[in-house]
C-alpha cells in the first residue's frame, strides 16, 4: 500500500532533520481526516512517541478512523480491545467489531476462525516433569497448528536480529548470548489468538496474565543458537519466576533446548511447551536452571518465550 502524501512529506522533514515539523505535519492531517495520519498518531499515542504515551487518546484517535472506514484503524482497535490496553479487555467485543466491519478481510476471518477453534478445543494434556524436582515440565498439546501458524504470521514481519544497547557507547550491537531474529508481540500484536496463549499460559503457571512479558517470538537458521545463560533478571524487585517455552514447529535438526548442570535435552514437538522455574526455594536465581538452545543444522525453528514475574509488570518492589 502506497504512503499517504501526508505521511511521505512527514517522512521527508523527519529526514531533513525537522521533526517539530514533521510532527505537526502528521498531527495537521490527522485533524483533517486523512486515516493514515490518523492510526500514525495513535500509535504515536500508543507507545509514547513523539509526546506522551496516552492509550486513551490512541483510542480516540483510532475510533475516529473507524468511523472513516480505515481497515488499519479497525484492526488495531480491535486488537487494544482484545488484550485491554487503554480500555477494559473485551475479547467478545473486539470480534464482533471484526466481524462487522471487515467481514470479507481474508486475514482477518483467518484471525477469527483459528481463535474460535482454539476455544472449543481440547485443554493440553497433563504435565510430565522431567526432573526428580518438578522444575521442568513438558506440556502437550498447548496449542494447535493453526494456533502456532498464526504466531509465526503476526511476528515474521517485525523480526529483527538480536542487539543489546552498548552500556558505554550507547550503540546497539550483536548480542552475545542470542544470535536468532526475535519480535516482542506487545499491545499492537496481542490480537485474540496472542491473548488466547498469553491466558493460557497464565493457567499452565498458576499465574496471572499480567505477570507475563508481552510473547517473545524467536526464529533460529542456519548455525543461530541461544548460548547457555539464566532467564533470571540480576538485582531485580519483580523477578522472572517461571519461564514458558512453546514450540511453535518441529520440522527441523537440531535446536534441542538444554540444561546441562541437570543433564537434561528436550526437542519440542509443534504446540509442545517446557515450563521451568527460574529461582530456588529461597527466592534466588537458581544456577541449575541454566539452559541453552542449540544451533539449528537443518531448516528453521520458531519459538515463542513468555517470561513470568512475581507481579504484574510495572509493579515496584518495597524490598
Amino acid at each position: 500500500m502506497r504512503m499517504s502524501s501526508a505521511l511521505e512529506e512527514a517522512r521527508r522533514l523527519f529526514a531533513a532533520g525537522s521533526p517539530d515539523a514533521a510532527i505537526a505535519h502528521v498531527e495537521q492531517a490527522a485533524a483533517a481526516d486523512d486515516p493514515e495520519a490518523i492510526c500514525a498518531l495513535a500509535n504515536w499515542r500508543l507507545f509514547g512517541l513523539y509526546g506522551p504515551r496516552d492509550p486513551a487518546a490512541a483510542h480516540q484517535w483510532l475510533q475516529r478512523g473507524l468511523a472513516l472506514g480505515s481497515t488499519e484503524a479497525t484492526r488495531l482497535l480491535a486488537t487494544l480491545m482484545a488484550n485491554g490496553t487503554g480500555c477494559a479487555r473485551d475479547p467478545e467485543g473486539a470480534a464482533q467489531l471484526l466481524e462487522a466491519q471487515l467481514p470479507q478481510d481474508p486475514g482477518t476471518r483467518l484471525m477469527l476462525d483459528t481463535w474460535r477453534a482454539l476455544r472449543a478445543s481440547a485443554p493440553p494434556g497433563p504435565a510430565e516433569p522431567l526432573t526428580a524436582q518438578q522444575t521442568v515440565l513438558r506440556i502437550p498439546g498447548v496449542l494447535n497448528e493453526a494456533g502456532c501458524s498464526h504466531i509465526r504470521r503476526v511476528a515474521e514481519p517485525g523480526l529483527r536480529p538480536s542487539f543489546v544497547v552498548d552500556p558505554q557507547t550507547r550503540q546497539r550491537r550483536p548480542h552475545p548470548v542470542r544470535s536468532s531474529m526475535s519480535v516482542g508481540l506487545g499491545p499492537d500484536l496481542e490480537d485474540l489468538v496472542v491473548g488466547f496463549v498469553n491466558d493460557r499460559i497464565a493457567e499452565l503457571s498458576e499465574t496471572r496474565r499480567e505477570q507475563g512479558e508481552p510473547l517473545h517470538v524467536l526464529r533460529y537458521q542456519g548455525d543461530q543458537q541461544y548460548r547457555l545463560h539464566s532467564d533470571a533478571l540480576p538485582g531485580s524487585g519483580n523477578q522472572r519466576i517461571w519461564t514458558l517455552l512453546l514450540y511453535l514447529n518441529d520440522d527441523y535438526d537440531g535446536g534441542e533446548t538444554v540444561f546441562p548442570a541437570l543433564g537434561l535435552s528436550v526437542k519440542g514437538r509443534l504446540g509442545e511447551a517446557l515450563l521451568f522455574r527460574n529461582l530456588d526455594d529461597r527466592g534466588q536465581p537458581d544456577p541449575l536452571m541454566r539452559h541453552a538452545g542449540l544451533p539449528v543444522s537443518r531448516g528453521t525453528k520458531w519459538l515463542a518465550t513468555r517470561w513470568i514475574r512475581q507481579a504484574p509488570l510495572g509493579h515496584r518492589s518495597q524490598g
